[in-house]
């Protein structure tokens, strides 16, 4: 994986991430030393590149969507001191597959990870569970309801917006028109 370190972790990490087999970069040896988020995001993009930083502002989802950049990995500590960013990233390198946060925001706090990747194109019209079940789309007839047995779920997945009676009774469309 090609990684760039931001100017905020110690160039003492390189030669951990060095010997994982990452081809290590850090914004210093490009000059990027005091430029804004915007600007450091874009060179380890160009390079394709995953940037590793200590910078919050970076795992702003809405400010850098997912697959907008080559990806973003926040290690967040309690203790900043170099020894526990070093720490930190041997402990990465060791247990994460640094290759599958191309195009994340991840965010590494005290061992546990955090991944936002980017969101699965979908086919137009299509609902997740009815394409996940093999069910017409509900879109497709007008109504917003898939029926799976007892309950109901709204096209994308997620339960509906309506009353214990409502949910019940199903929708106003006819019960062929939801599955099987």
């Amino acid at each position: 994986m090609r990684i760039k370190l931001d100017e905020n972790l110690p160039e003492s990490a390189i030669p951990t991430l060095t010997d994982a087999g990452h081809d290590t970069d850090t914004t210093h040896a490009e000059g990027l030393n005091g430029a804004g988020d915007p600007q450091v995001l874009a060179g380890a993009t160009a390079d394709g590149r995953l940037l590793i930083t200590l910078d919050r502002g970076l795992g702003d989802i809405p400010a850098y969507p997912p697959g907008a950049h080559g990806g973003v990995l926040v290690i967040r500590l309690d203790h900043q001191s170099p020894r526990e960013i070093r720490r930190a990233v041997e402990r990465i390198s060791t247990t994460v597959d640094l290759d599958d946060l191309a195009g994340c925001i991840a965010v590494w706090r005290n061992g546990d990870l955090r991944v936002r990747r980017a969101p699965e194109p979908r086919e137009p019209g299509a609902g997740t569970m009815g394409a996940q079940y093999g069910l017409r789309d509900a879109q497709n007839h007008g109504c917003r309801a898939i029926g799976l047995g007892r309950g109901l779920l709204v096209s994308d997945g997620r339960p509906p917006r309506v009353g214990r009676r409502r949910a019940q009774r199903g929708c106003r469309c006819a019960p062929q028109m939801h599955g099987p």
